[in-house]
């Protein structure tokens, strides 16, 4: 598994710098058999995941799944 996060930086009140949003790219390697249990996995990832989740309420952010021959699978 390898994952990737890019933010974006955007000048808010008083021109000070805020995160204005995050994307995170999770990119699965293995045998393609496995590729049926994504969907589920993702979704469960969606509800219990305490960092996406704590982090959302302050800054938007978007979660990306690929799989080992780069199809999504999932994206939020």
């Amino acid at each position: 598994m390898h994952t990737a996060v890019t933010g974006a930086l955007t000048r808010k009140d008083q021109g000070r710098l805020r995160i204005d949003n995050l994307d995170a790219v999770i990119t699965l390697e293995g045998a393609p058999e496995i590729a049926g249990r994504f969907q589920r996995c993702a979704g469960l990832f969606e509800d219990y995941c305490v960092v996406t989740q704590s982090v959302r309420q302050g800054v938007p952010a978007r979660v990306t799944i690929l799989n080992g021959s780069g199809e999504t699978p999932f994206q939020d």
